[in-house]
């Protein structure tokens, strides 16, 4: 469930080889990211090149997930604040019922150190208190729950692949991010399997599942800001955003056209976001964490968890300053 928990994504074409291999390293060693390469000492450096990608992952991932904290907050307002321009908004927002979806960005940096602070707590508690376990069920429950509210019939859905190598590449690359691999979580979770544990068994269910996982939440995410292209009469590509500003400004710019009680709506949405990024973020820093714990095994695992999660709050800082994403 833990593996599960953090490789729930939304791309994954690959599934098992790289992914048994890591399991395999993790059950057979009984160690982690780094120690793991006893077995060949001349790779070590694989191991510490995984633990500094780590780190340069959960320190702007964390600043996304308190985002998701703040969206969260002002969904329970009676009219939904990206509904409309505010004047301190300025000149450069316009509402996307008058023009081609140019919504304009405004500097809310301010507002969102909070939301930041609260998130790094409650990463430190579930790494300190070992709460990741319950964080891994209701994450999933909510995933499944909030995307299945979202979907069009199934009649939709029309999927042309094609012969388009970009496509094929852009999805190889979003596997490994998905699934984790070569990031080090993987390694640490198979280390506390059993030495004759089914692996491949694991490993069959958790990349299935994080297939299944994707499609739901590409059908899911495409059918909402489809609906938006038809009915504001703009092409998709004037619809659809790329990155961050796909979760953060195009959705939620579809969700606040809902008919009927938006703010449910978005509430949910934000919630799911926030949920599926804690096991991300959990399971990232408790790589990291288990790496240095068994690296120093003079230094107590509290030391090394509180001393991660301060290190990445102060550098999540960076991200929530106006230049911050940029």
């Amino acid at each position: 469930m833990s593996c599960i928990s953090m490789s729930v994504g939304l791309g994954n074409v690959w599934r098992k080889p790289m992914y048994y291999l890591e399991m395999i390293l993790g059950q057979f060693s009984s160690k982690s990211s780094i120690e793991v390469w006893c077995i060949c000492p001349l790779l070590r450096g694989v191991g510490i090149g995984q633990m500094f990608g780590t780190i340069s992952i959960i320190t702007y991932y964390s600043s996304l997930l308190a985002l998701t904290l703040y969206y969260f907050g002002v969904s329970f307002q009676s009219v939904l604040p990206w509904a409309y321009c505010k004047p301190e908004y300025g000149p450069n927002c316009l509402s996307s019922a008058l023009s081609d979806l140019e919504i304009g960005q405004s500097n809310q940096s301010s507002e969102l150190k909070s939301s930041s602070e609260y998130f790094f707590l409650f990463c430190t508690d579930c790494i300190l208190n070992r709460l990741d376990s319950g964080v891994i069920y209701f994450r999933g429950g909510g995933y499944f729950g909030v995307s299945f509210q979202s979907v069009l019939p199934w009649a939709y859905c029309k999927p042309e692949y094609g012969p388009n190598c970009l496509i094929w590449k852009e999805a190889v690359v979003q596997c490994f991010f998905s699934l984790s691999v070569g990031q080090g979580p993987i390694i640490m979770f198979s280390s506390y399997n059993k030495f004759d544990h089914r692996i491949y068994r694991d490993a069959m269910i958790v990349t299935s599942l994080d297939t299944v996982t994707s499609l739901l939440a590409g059908i899911t995410m495409f059918a909402i800001l489809g609906n938006l292209a038809h009915n504001l009469n703009a092409p998709i590509s004037k619809v659809v955003k790329s990155g961050t500003a796909l979760a953060f400004i195009s959705y939620p710019d579809a969700i606040a056209k809902f008919p009927a009680v938006p703010q449910v709506f978005s509430v949910l949405f934000f919630f799911m976001l926030f949920v599926l990024g804690v096991g991300t973020e959990v399971a990232l820093v408790s790589g990291l964490v288990s790496a240095l714990a068994d690296r120093f095994t003079t230094v107590k695992y509290w030391v090394f968890a509180l001393s991660v999660c301060i290190s990445g709050f102060l550098c999540g800082l960076v991200y929530i300053t106006p230049g911050g994403h940029f």
